[in-house]
């Protein structure tokens, strides 16, 4: 397990350097910028309905993927980071939780006051009269 360490002068300035402690190695470190990448996997029919969806479900639901590979669970709160993720606004986020919701791929338990909670669903995408390979 990794801990953070911020280095700070005194307490008015900025950190100098952050340092991460490896319990590994017994010592502390310079952070390590690791690029992000979302564990999967992620169904294809999951996605192939977030893309059609209209706005900017596609990357908002990708970027939930994202959050699911970090948190290690379907069921996250979801914080503001979401909106870099997908590159929009905290509005067009709103809208595209409301479109993946109607559409089944999410559920969303709203909390007056804070940021709502995400269950990503299942999705087969398959009615029981459609063929898989129809598109």
């Amino acid at each position: 397990m990794l801990k953070q360490f911020h280095h700070r002068l005194d307490k008015d300035t900025e950190p100098v350097e952050v340092l991460t402690f490896n319990r590994s190695k017994g010592s502390f470190g310079p952070k390590q910028n690791t690029p992000k990448f979302i564990k999967g996997p992620i169904p294809f029919v999951w996605m192939a309905k977030a893309n059609t969806l209209p706005g900017k479900a596609g990357p908002v639901g990708l970027g939930l993927w994202f959050l699911v590979g970090v948190k290690g669970n379907r069921i996250f709160k979801l914080t503001g980071e979401i909106e870099s993720l997908a590159g929009c606004e905290r509005k067009a986020v709103a809208n595209a939780l409301v479109q993946l919701e109607q559409a089944g791929l999410i559920s969303v338990t709203r909390h007056s006051g804070s940021r709502p909670t995400i269950t990503i669903l299942d999705f087969s995408g398959h009615s029981s009269h459609e063929h898989p390979a129809d598109c």
